[in-house]
């Protein structure tokens, strides 16, 4: 998976996360936050959108329409137009690469006034992994929740433990947050679970723990701990009902 996916979750040094999780098969497990440290407070406002390879971006120049053109950012995360050159716009949010191509005009233009807009939003993707049978990177076309993400991943594994789903989000202050969904109460057609099911965001990380936490270790040592640099730690206990 693509490191930019994570760029909102690197601090500067080596993340630690620890789930319990109840042994006993068979047995419902609730989850519940214990302080987890390094997230801020989940809510729902969608993050800026990413730009990212394989996107088309269109550039628009008030004073002088002429220059107006459209741009296809390459896998090297750059964009070349007329009035800039060669320009690095992967990774900035729509307002960020305004800026950026603002300046860059000025080389050529007159206090240039430009606009950018996403025209196609090819890079905009969700990553899925854990008791999943297709885990990966997958395009996020439209409105579509977690448990839609589930079924593009063609669906849980036997020893998926769908009562802890857990979604990483990049926040709009470029902080992670935080949200596990009970996909096993929406399955079951609970009427306060129909709620449950969150519409995804570029970026979002979905993870399917399983029943085993040696299994669920071995993916953050291996997905987590040795991809990236992190500095934060957490925890994050998954309780079994008395």
């Amino acid at each position: 998976m693509a490191l930019r996916a994570f760029r909102f979750l690197v601090f500067g040094a080596a993340l630690g996360l620890s789930l319990l999780t109840a042994a006993c098969g068979g047995t419902s497990v609730t989850p519940r936050d214990q302080n987890p440290q390094g997230f801020v407070t989940w809510n729902d406002i969608r993050p800026p959108y990413l730009i990212g390879p394989g996107d088309r971006l269109a550039v628009f120049y008030r004073k002088t329409p002429e220059m107006d053109e459209t741009a296809l950012v390459l896998p090297d995360g750059q964009i070349t137009l007329k009035s800039t050159g060669v320009v690095a716009v992967a990774d900035l949010t729509v307002k960020e690469a305004t800026v950026r191509l603002t300046e860059k005009a000025k080389r050529l233009l007159r206090d240039p006034i430009v606009t950018v807009a996403v025209s196609e939003a090819v890079s905009a993707q969700f990553y899925i992994d854990g008791a999943v049978t297709r885990p990966g990177a997958y395009p996020l076309s439209g409105r579509i929740g977690v448990m839609e993400a589930v079924a593009q991943a063609n669906g849980f594994r036997d020893e998926a433990q769908l009562g802890a789903v857990a979604l990483i989000r990049r926040s709009p202050g470029d902080k992670p947050m935080l949200r596990v969904i009970n996909l096993r109460g929406f399955l079951e057609g609970g009427a306060a679970e129909k709620t449950a099911d969150v519409p995804l965001a570029p970026g979002d990380i979905v993870f399917v723990p399983r029943s085993s936490i040696g299994e669920l270790n071995l993916w953050i040592e291996q997905f987590i701990n040795k991809a990236l640099p992190f500095g934060r730690s957490f925890s994050y206990t998954l309780n079994r009902d008395l």
